[in-house]
């Protein structure tokens, strides 16, 4: 059970808010009274400003997390808030996990001013908390909805701890607790955060679950999922999330079972730029582009509500001008560590076939792949198309799939994964990256990156971004390329970033960078150098060489023949290479 569902946009403030349980930064087991004259009782007020300021707080905490962690958060300091309630009550017991529980009596709650300069909360770090230590669920929600989530143990946060302490940047968890009472849980789309909050004990992969739905389903009903797109369809969004959730407990999360409840159009809106990397409609460069043949689809061809009759312009249309289509997208995000000559070190492929679909009717569609293509590692041939492992969408017919690598289903509304596959097996990487690092002088260092595309020459690196970290005691840094893109020293997170927008395949490209130091030279200064991380999308290229032979109805009817669009997308997850 959840006590409040909110969507934030990049900048902190609130688009969409809706609460279920008030006052649930008491506990789940407080009373409420109200006043003596009839009028709304001071704990009242007080928890009207605790709901307040949820969002706000939230986004602080998850803005500034590596700083927070450390103790560096003006809000946890107890200087000149330090007035605590001397009425209350305090007992102080060990609970059966070592954690120390603090009970206030509930006819006085403690206001904003004490849980901020309490002194219980301010000289104490509130993320070591010892339930959330000793299971600390750290879920990762990919575009296509899919989720890992691991355990971290006492050990895993100690080294969160040790990182935040040395100043490196660290992301907030998706699941963490604040010294107000409440759990929050969150998942971040597009730049978008997606959060629940709750008082009770709920399970973390269930609500990050439900909050990847809210996610999938405003983009189904919206076309695009951008901040812009949900303030001008509130109204829509609203309806839809009273029909998923219910008094905080989810309901309805199905794209087609909630059509039948849903009576508000949407307002299409042009999609955000790089909204659609990771998923389907917004390829980096696609979606302003004009279709080239009769062959070819824009990219935001695929940006239109699932609702029928409304165009991807935002105009209606009748039931007999309606185009059936349906979208494929083949994605693979690679996985790869270098040594510093270029050798791969490890290596794998998490891929899957996601698709979108506008077919009236629902016919049942066959899929077929690769004929040599083989699941489980180590059992193919020279040659073949090896999956470690690989899962399917609940309407898939796996009847002729051993036999003959083909799918039957039924596809259902909006966006969805038909396969999941992972592969670990060698395979040639797009690029590879050649770091060197030599001291020119007691206090100067000169390093250089070259990179070189491996792929064939008809196909291109998009939005290629290659990061190279620099010491910490760097005073100055200066760039040149030789080749593609313009290279940029960032001094505040001692670091350069090379900007190229279009890799081409077959050629190379390089990165000078002189740096100066305040200081003498000495082996751990040269350590601080790297790694070089690298973050790239290559359009129509896929590595594992799985292809889609056909995609068909599995009975012709008469007069239906839907528009079949398939596209092949590999990105960077974790692109790396040592120095």
């Amino acid at each position: 059970m959840i006590s409040t569902l909110f969507i934030l946009s990049p900048r902190g403030d609130t688009i969409l808010n809706r609460t279920y349980r008030s006052g649930c930064g008491k506990g789940s087991g407080s009373n409420v009274n109200d006043g003596a004259d009839g009028g709304p009782s001071s704990d009242l007020v007080v928890l009207a400003a605790h709901e307040r300021s949820y969002a706000e707080e939230f986004f602080r905490r998850v803005k500034f997390w590596g700083q927070m962690t450390t103790g560096s958060d003006p809000s946890n300091g107890s200087g000149g808030m330090g007035g605590s309630d001397g009425d209350a009550e305090e007992k102080k017991d060990e609970g059966p996990s070592g954690q120390h529980r603090h009970d206030v009596a509930d006819d006085d709650p403690p206001t904003d001013a004490q849980i901020v300069g309490d002194p219980r909360f301010g000289s104490s770090d509130p993320y070591n908390n010892a339930s959330i230590d000793a299971c600390r669920i750290q879920a990762v929600a990919t575009d296509g909805e899919d989720m890992a989530a691991r355990i971290e143990t006492g050990e895993d946060a100690e080294e969160d701890s040790s990182g935040a302490a040395s100043g490196s940047r660290t992301d907030a968890p998706p699941v963490f607790r604040l010294p107000d009472g409440l759990s929050y849980l969150h998942v971040k789309r597009n730049g978008l955060y997606f959060v629940a909050s709750t008082p009770m004990n709920v399970s973390p992969t269930a609500t990050i679950e439900l909050l990847s739905k809210v996610a999938r389903v405003a983009k189904d009903y919206c076309g695009t999922l951008s901040e812009e797109s949900i303030r001008r369809n509130f109204v829509l969004l609203y309806e839809l999330i009273d029909e998923m959730v219910d008094y905080g407990y989810p309901q309805i999360t199905r794209t087609e079972d909630l059509k039948t409840f849903i009576y508000n159009e949407p307002i299409m809106v042009a999609p955000a730029p790089g909204s659609g990397i990771g998923g389907l409609g917004g390829l980096a460069g696609g979606s302003g582009s004009s279709i080239v043949n009769p062959k070819t689809a824009s990219a935001s061809a695929v940006n239109k509500p699932v609702i029928s009759g409304i165009t991807v312009d935002g105009k209606k249309q009748s039931s007999s001008s309606q185009k059936n289509e349906i979208f494929v997208d083949i994605l693979e995000r690679l996985n790869v560590l270098f040594t510093a000559n270029g050798y791969v070190l490890n290596s794998s492929i998490d891929g899957c076939i996601q698709m979108k679909s506008y077919l009236a009717g629902k016919p049942e569609l066959r899929l077929a792949l690769n004929e040599d293509l083989v699941i489980g590692k180590g059992t193919g041939s020279y040659g073949a198309v090896v999956l470690d492992d690989c899962n399917f969408n609940d309407c898939c017919n796996l009847t002729d799939f051993d036999s003959q690598r083909t799918l039957s289903f039924y596809p259902p509304d909006g966006e969805f994964s038909l396969v999941n596959y992972r592969m670990t097996s060698e395979f040639r990487p797009p690029f590879r990256i050649f770091p060197s690092v030599e001291e020119t002088a007691v206090d100067k260092l000169e390093v250089s990156v070259m990179v070189r595309a491996e792929m064939p020459d008809t196909n291109y690196g998009a939005n290629v971004v290659i990061e190279v970290p620099l010491p910490r005691c760097t005073s100055t840094a200066s760039c040149s390329v030789s080749g593609n893109g313009q290279a940029e020293y960032i001094a505040t997170e001692r670091k350069v970033l090379w900007n190229v927008k279009k890799f081409l395949g077959g050629s190379e490209s390089s990165l000078r960078i002189s740096v100066t130091i305040g200081g003498k030279m000495n082996s751990q200064i040269r350590k601080e150098v790297g790694p070089v991380s690298m973050n790239f999308e290559v359009p129509m290229f896929n590595v594992s060489n799985l292809q889609v032979r056909y995609l068909r109805l599995a009975n012709q009817i008469p007069g239906y023949s839907p528009y079949r669009w398939v596209r092949y997308v590999t990105q960077s997850s974790s692109y790396v290479c040592r120095v």
